[in-house]
């Protein structure tokens, strides 16, 4: 069973403040890897807050492919934090934007099954995921029941 924490109304803030217990757990092995809704953004600013936040532990970064959340994390990584981040896709033609990329899907899946694989394996390679649903969609539920599954901690950002 994994660590949850939650950060209410964020999506509205444009600099969040990670609960300390979560900051407390991170440490130079720590990955941590970014999830949640394809149909919501959060604004950059709150993203960039959220990120340096996070790299003063000196942990490493993961982050999926998909549009919303994943790219808004994306973006930012590329440009500030992209010695220690790495990029998971579920499609071959997903630009990784100069990221290394830690896993690529296999040719041939289902779109909704890549995404599922692809989700996996980020929860896979995390100590640490941060959870922006926006909606709980499919996707969002995978990559929570995943990481209480297999006891990464977990920062749902509602």
């Amino acid at each position: 069973m994994s660590l949850h924490y939650t950060i209410y109304g964020a999506h509205g803030l444009l600099s969040p403040v990670v609960p300390r217990a979560f900051l407390t757990s991170l440490s130079t092995q720590s990955v941590v890897g970014f999830a949640g809704s394809r149909s919501f953004s959060p604004c950059p600013s709150f993203c960039l807050s959220l990120l340096c936040q996070l790299a003063r532990s000196r942990c490493r970064f993961a982050v999926g492919c998909a549009p919303g959340v994943d790219r808004a994390f994306h973006f930012p990584l590329v440009f500030h934090f992209s010695g220690s981040a790495s990029f998971y896709r579920a499609f071959p033609e997903r630009s990784s934007l100069g990221l290394p990329v830690a896993w690529s899907s296999p040719a041939g899946l289902r779109p909704a099954v890549a995404l599922a694989t692809r989700t996996r394996q980020l929860v896979a390679a995390c100590t640490h995921m941060v959870l922006v649903p926006h909606r709980w969609g499919p996707g969002s539920r995978l990559c929570y029941r995943s990481c209480r599954e297999r006891g990464v901690v977990v920062l749902v950002v509602v």
